[in-house]
């Protein structure tokens, strides 16, 4: 996700996701959301669900879990999560517009980035990250957009840092991977984070 670092992937956004999220039954399956809007000539769309918010006892952002049901809309669905904290009131819609991301190659980090602005968020790359740092930016209500990439993504995959717990675990959103409350235990998370240590710290404009 480094500026110049020359990866097609992160200039695409992510074309990778899970069978698993959409291999569910009907009667356990919660509402699809399936928004699709005319952007500068051609259609932007997102097929994605949302799951329960964070549990009790997570450290960190009051923020829903995502779960992406496309293999194009990781880059909108990070910016939604990240709007919706810190303007709870804007539509998804309205984001969609703004970020509109491709069928074919999704939402790079550069495009993110200045879509957040016009949505009225800051996002600022930053390196060095670690868990004590992300801790206290989920403790202070400050969303950290980051990419990960299992070896079996084609490419890497936008997601969101919710919190961290007591026992280090990682809470993110629109990530299939994670135990049933939605994080995954640091060591792991660390395998694919990619770049490691680095993400998009998110304020508002006008902090």
């Amino acid at each position: 996700m480094s500026p110049g670092s020359g990866r097609a992937a992160q200039e695409r956004g992510c074309l990778a996701f899970s069978a698993a999220s959409i291999d569910r039954s009907r009667s356990t399956m919660p509402y699809v959301h399936r928004l699709r809007r005319l952007v500068r000539g051609s259609y932007a769309s997102s097929c994605f669900y949302v799951k329960k918010k964070r549990p009790t006892g997570a450290g960190g952002l009051d923020m829903p879990r995502y779960h992406q049901l496309d293999v194009h809309s990781c880059g909108f669905l990070a910016a939604l999560a990240v709007v919706r904290q810190l303007a709870p009131q804007t539509p998804a819609e309205e984001v969609l517009r703004v970020v509109g991301p491709s069928p074919a190659c999704g939402c790079g980090q550069t495009r993110l980035i200045r879509c957040l602005k016009r949505l009225g968020v800051a996002a600022v790359y930053r390196e060095g990250l670690g868990l004590r740092r992300l801790r206290r930016l989920a403790a202070a209500g400050t969303p950290v957009i980051v990419t990960v990439q299992p070896e079996w993504y084609e490419c890497d995959h936008w997601t969101v840092v919710r919190g961290l717990d007591a026992a280090d675990r990682v809470y993110l959103t629109n990530y299939d991977w994670l135990t049933r409350n939605g994080s995954m235990a640091w060591r792991d998370f660390l395998d694919i984070w990619d770049p490691r240590g680095a993400g998009l710290v998110c304020r508002p404009t006008h902090e």
